[in-house]
């Protein structure tokens, strides 16, 4: 609960705010705290991924962008918005916070489903059935007690959280074309490490190749990239390549081979869930510093396009 509060006093101020902005109950806030700890970058072993816990194909259904150059699942303003958006349907489906946030964990579906088995209606129906993983049926209490207590944070020996949330500071401009945050922080005469806190979905840490791509810049920085951007040319956008499962590989061998990490693919391909199998014929995106030093002749690589 120290690491969570630590965490939530960066971001539940905000996540606060775009509650209230949704007209749910500013409590919903809370479930940040459940689902990642507050921690923007946390993936959970199911592939889901950012504060929010989005899978791939729930985060695409609420607008945000996920593929293998930008992951808005990491993204924590836009996240955010999504999940309000997503727990507000529920909450039209099921009428109850109580079952939404249930379903919040286990999916509405599978909620659906329960309810239909125990013909039931209500929460207090269905709370304690075996129908439900122990996750599910612990999350609403498990919810209750991390927002009580992070609402008297001091009665349980913790600093109190800050209560105002700050307005973003930056500004937007359009990039049309692949850049590295190297080439563009440098235009700006800015730290990288600033472009990238303001981009956190640019998996690549470069602008997609297509389409244009709304770049966060610090305030007062607008005007001298777009100068400098008519001035430069995209950079080429051949940085990573496709490596195409052959027979008898598995992902320890694609690990060791290419000498990276679990996570780095993982960031690269939302769509994989690296707990399974790979498949023969699976398509997986690896960076081609790593892919240069083990290509061998005949290799099923190839690089990725534009579309990728």
């Amino acid at each position: 609960m120290k690491h969570y509060l630590a965490n939530a006093s960066e971001h539940l101020p905000a996540v606060m705010a775009t509650t209230r902005e949704h007209g749910l109950p500013t409590d919903i806030a809370y479930l940040v705290m459940l689902e990642s700890g507050a921690n923007p970058e946390a993936r959970s072993p199911a592939n889901a991924l950012g504060m929010w816990q989005f899978m791939p194909a729930t985060a695409r259904s609420y607008g945000l962008r996920v593929d293998s150059w930008v992951d808005e699942r990491l993204d924590p303003q836009k996240s955010t918005r999504a999940a309000m958006a997503y727990l507000k349907d529920l909450y039209g489906m099921f009428g109850c916070w109580r079952l939404a946030l249930s379903a919040y964990n286990s999916g509405e579906n599978k909620l659906n489903k329960v309810l239909c088995q125990e013909d039931a209606s209500e929460y207090d129906e269905i709370c304690s059935s075996r129908r439900l993983k122990r996750e599910t049926r612990e999350f609403f209490p498990r919810f209750q007690a991390i927002a009580h207590i992070a609402k008297n944070p001091e009665k349980y020996g913790f600093a109190r959280l800050p209560g105002n949330a700050e307005e973003p500071k930056y500004d937007l401009i359009t990039v049309d074309g692949s850049y590295t945050l190297d080439t563009l922080a440098s235009a700006m005469s800015v730290p990288r490490s600033r472009l990238a806190e303001l981009n956190p979905a640019l998996i690549r840490s470069a602008t997609p190749t297509g389409p244009s791509y709304s770049l966060r810049v610090p305030i007062g920085k607008k005007e001298l990239l777009a100068a400098k951007l008519k001035e430069t040319p995209p950079e080429p956008s051949r940085r990573h390549i496709v490596h195409v499962v052959n027979k008898g590989d598995s992902l320890p061998k694609i690990l060791q081979r290419y000498g990276i990490r679990k996570s780095q693919l993982a960031g690269l391909n939302p769509d994989v869930n690296f707990r399974y199998r790979l498949r023969q014929g699976q398509k997986i995106v690896v960076p081609v510093e790593a892919a240069k030093r083990t290509i061998r002749k005949g290799e099923r690589l190839s690089w990725v396009g534009d579309g990728f």
